[in-house]
């Protein structure tokens, strides 16, 4: 009878995470077939995919952008054989979200058993970062993908007995790795390092031996794609300077310093995580990491080590620790998250039952929630082609299109596919930042009957909003006649033949612009 409700229990616990993988489908599926504009960092990166040939994307790419050799030739690819649409652009991150899904089942269950992975892959499924990103033409979604590939192959190799070949496999499987994910540097360096005091703090020398090759390999790939590829495009100023902020102070001088380890810590559970609680989630982390500890050292040190490869990293200033690009960590932050809710909630059954549910709902609940609402209303983020469409469709002989440098590079990809010729429009410069400048540019406008303006990707320059600020300059030169809006882009179309007002230059007109209200 014992045996038979056994059974009956794991049999659910099955079914249940199939169905949690099932939903984590539903929600990329929904979010990939919605199919919403490229913004302006996908745009930049499918103008140089677009645009370049193979050989050339070993180069420094243009427009500030960075991706790993792998990621973009697989896109190349694609783009040539499948078609230009955003579908093409996207499959190859939708592909890699859908397996992740898959792999952590497989990892979860490996090491926590499926009670706990019940909890880390249904966090997993419905993380709103981890959806959305499965359907952006980045290679955050395959870092992740990458990531779990390699946990899942080294719970394989430390179940079977160590060979040349399975070692050498498992080097080659790595180094390809190395070529598509830069992240995946660290999680192999993690994973050869915790396999290697393992083995050595029980002298098993001759496993040992064998972790040598596949670390040999994967520092040779390493080699390779550093001086083909990761050296080039990490001369890339911009990258670093919008990612200042984002590097551990590696000698803290001051408590500002040692108030980054604490907001970081923090702030990983909520971005990239996406739990709701942090704090909450991050109590329940540190107790996960004191139960693994004790269950098994080795496997905590395969989750943590690549995250703390990851910290050493930033503070050399070689790799930001924070937001997207720390996608990956994701699969190990919430598996040691179950760990530690499973752990409370073992722990207090005695005590009250519903301590340890309550606190597995509170880390679930709202997640869970907010997705059911995703996958009726996705995630949308700069949407200029209805701004697009519309233009068009009301487009008469003689308009211009007056393009914002914020809508430059979406406009650039998707001009043709709308019949925009050469001609049409003109590229922009006015930001908003300078205003005797901005007045200058929009002045040169002045005598035109139809001057669509189209705004996406907005810059704030000290609070002040771009859209408020030129809008206010053409108003004094002009008439408006019509407005589109969507999400973060829209459109306006103005009549500059005549001046209607007259343009002030008051510092009490620049102080309403800038205020809480205008914003």
């Amino acid at each position: 009878m014992f045996k038979a409700e056994k059974w009956t229990y794991g049999h659910l616990c099955r079914i249940l995470l199939w169905l949690l993988v099932g939903l984590g489908i539903l929600l990329r599926l929904a979010q990939y077939l919605y199919n919403r504009s490229l913004w302006v960092d996908e745009a930049a990166l499918a103008l140089n995919i677009r645009d370049r040939s193979f050989s050339e994307l070993f180069y420094p790419l243009d427009h500030a952008q960075a991706a790993p050799i792998g990621f973009l030739i697989v896109e190349k690819l694609l783009y040539q054989t499948l078609g230009h649409s955003e579908y093409v652009l996207r499959l190859f991150p939708f592909l890699c979200g859908v397996i992740a899904l898959f792999l952590l089942r497989k990892v979860a269950v490996d090491f926590l058993g499926e009670q706990a992975a019940l909890i880390s892959l249904g966090l997993f499924a419905v993380s709103g970062r981890l959806v959305y990103y499965a359907s952006e033409l980045k290679p955050y979604s395959s870092d992740v993908c990458i990531a779990l590939l390699l946990y899942a192959l080294t719970t394989s190799i430390r179940s079977k007995r160590f060979t040349i070949p399975r070692m050498a496999l498992f080097g080659i499987v790595g180094g390809i790795a190395i070529c598509f994910s830069y992240p995946a540097i660290f999680v192999l360096a993690g994973i050869g390092l915790s396999l290697t005091l393992s083995h050595l703090s029980r002298k098993e020398w001759a496993k040992v031996g064998y972790l040598s090759i596949p670390c040999g390999l994967w520092s040779a790939a390493f080699l390779l794609c550093y001086f083909l590829s990761i050296a080039v495009q990490a001369r890339n100023e911009a990258f670093y300077t919008y990612w200042s902020h984002s590097f551990m102070p590696i000698f803290p001088t001051s408590f500002s310093d040692l108030d980054w380890f604490v907001e970081t810590f923090f702030g990983v559970f909520e971005n990239p995580a996406g739990l709701i609680f942090p704090g909450l989630a991050a109590f329940v982390f540190l107790v996960g990491c004191v139960s693994m500890f004790q269950r098994e050292k080795t496997r905590l040190s395969l989750l943590l080590s690549p995250i703390l490869l990851t910290l050493v990293a930033s503070g050399l200033h070689k790799y930001p620790f924070a937001d997207r690009l720390l996608l990956f960590i994701v699969p190990p932050l919430l598996i040691v998250v179950a760990e530690g809710a499973i752990y409370v909630r073992e722990k207090t059954r005695s005590a009250s039952a519903m301590i340890g549910l309550i606190l597995i709902g509170l880390l679930c609940l709202r997640p869970f929630l907010a997705a059911g609402h995703r996958l009726f209303s996705p995630y949308t983020n700069e949407e200029i082609k209805p701004v697009l469409a519309y233009v068009k469709a009301h487009w008469q002989d003689g308009d211009i299109l007056y393009l914002t440098p914020g809508a430059r590079l979406a406009f650039e990809f998707y001009s043709e596919g709308y019949g925009f010729q050469e001609g049409d429009y003109i590229f922009g410069t006015a930001t908003g930042e300078q205003w005797s400048r901005d007045a200058e540019e929009l002045g040169k406008l002045r005598g035109r009957d139809r001057v669509w303006i189209v705004f996406s990707h907005l810059h704030w320059e000290s609070g002040t909003n771009e859209e408020i600020m030129l809008l206010y300059h053409l108003d004094g030169i002009g008439s408006r006649l019509d407005v589109f809006r969507a999400p973060n882009a829209a459109t306006y179309l103005y009549d500059l033949s005549t001046t209607v007002h007259s343009l002030c230059k008051g510092n009490g007109v620049r102080a309403a612009i800038r205020s809480p209200a205008a914003r």
